[in-house]
This record gives structure tokens, C-alpha cells and sequence, in this order.
């Protein structure tokens, strides 16, 4: 069986699991804006997801709020120069309670390595959710960025010109899938529909912000 063949295989089980299947969703911390995304998943009766975060705000940048859905769980990380280590991404992997794991797709998270590969030996299904490719690459970099990965199942990409840089890598189409970026869909149509009705006619966008 080749590689390929054998992600579809492992995919194609999941989607025939009855629900509700129960999913870890393993990130360094949660921002603000990722909010939105959270409850949407959170209200899901197909999928019981299990949130995995610091809590904590990091780089001026407010945590999403822990109540905001029903399975918070705090998790410390821990930064060395330029790597990440979330040593309870691998405990989370290995536990076998989990029917998926949807991880953050960066190579700098030294712990997400070592986590995908227990799952991948454990026939869990991994997806990477994040920008993925942003630009051809080549040489090391390029390399590393393939080998990581090719540790996941399927990998979840914000662009459709992400998926298609992502496929002139050498990745299968088929293990990509386009999710967009976070986006309060609730709230933006309601901004929408009041610039429609004429009632922000007297807003500035200057007033939102410390420096005008």
C-alpha cells in the first residue's frame, strides 16, 4: 500500500465512524480572534472537540476566553531560541483517546514532531491547520517543510493559492483541504447590514484604535 492510498484509507474510516467522534484540537495558546472558530466547532453534534491551550495571552495578544467552550484544557509550552515544546501534545497523542488530533502546522514545534509520529504509528488521523505554504521554497527549508508535513493526514490551509503551492511541492491534492481563516461570521454580517442600513454613517475607524 502506498502512502497515499493509505491516508485515504485511514480518512475514509473516520468519516464512517458514528458520531459523535471525540477530537483534540492541541494549540501553544488560543487568540482572541480564533474565538469565533472555537464555539462554531464547539457547537458541532457530529464531533465532541477537546481544546487544548496556555490560557494565558501571549505577545500583547488577548487568550480567548477559557468558558467560551465546554472542554477547555490549560497546558503550559515552552519556548528554547526558536522552538516550541508542548510536552502535552505527545501524552495527548499516545493516550489513545482520541479518534483526530488537529495540530498548529508549524515545523518550529519540536514537541508536535515527535507527538505526530506517535499518532501516525497509532493510526490516529493528524490534521495540520495554518497557513502552510506561503511561497515556493527551495533547498533545506523546503525539505524540512515536506518531511513535517508528511506527518499529517490532511492538512488544513487558509488560500486556495496555498493549496496550490502546497501541490507543486509534491503534496497530493487530496490532502489538502481550503478552510479559510477565522472570521466571526455572526458578527461581520451584522457590521454589513448596518453599513447597508445606513447606521454607521457617523463611525471613524480612528476611534477603534490608541494611536488615530
Amino acid at each position: 500500500m502506498n502512502s497515499a492510498a493509505g491516508k485515504g484509507d485511514v480518512m475514509a474510516n473516520f468519516a464512517c465512524r458514528e458520531a459523535p467522534l471525540r477530537v483534540a484540537v492541541m494549540y501553544h495558546f488560543w487568540p482572541h480572534y480564533r474565538q469565533a472558530v472555537m464555539q462554531a466547532m464547539d457547537g458541532s453534534r457530529a464531533i465532541t472537540y477537546d481544546f487544548y491551550g496556555s490560557g494565558e495571552p501571549l505577545e500583547g495578544v488577548p487568550h480567548a476566553a477559557l468558558n467560551a467552550v465546554a472542554r477547555f484544557k490549560r497546558v503550559p509550552f515552552y519556548r528554547v531560541c526558536n522552538l516550541v515544546w508542548q510536552a502535552q501534545a505527545i501524552r495527548v497523542a499516545c493516550s489513545g483517546r482520541y479518534d483526530a488530533l488537529v495540530m498548529l502546522a508549524d515545523p518550529h514545534f519540536a514537541s508536535t514532531w515527535i507527538a505526530a509520529l506517535c499518532a501516525k504509528l497509532r493510526r490516529t488521523p493528524v490534521l495540520f491547520w495554518g497557513h502552510g505554504w506561503l511561497r515556493k521554497e527551495h533547498g533545506i527549508q523546503r525539505a524540512i517543510r515536506r518531511l513535517y508535513y508528511a506527518l499529517s493526514t490532511r492538512f488544513l490551509t487558509y488560500s486556495e493559492r496555498g493549496k496550490d503551492l502546497g501541490v507543486a511541492a509534491g503534496h497530493a491534492p487530496h490532502a489538502i483541504t481550503v478552510v479559510y481563516n477565522s472570521l466571526d461570521v455572526a458578527r461581520a454580517d451584522a457590521v454589513i447590514a448596518a453599513i447597508e442600513a445606513g447606521a454607521l454613517t457617523n463611525e471613524r475607524p480612528q476611534q477603534y484604535f490608541a494611536d488615530h
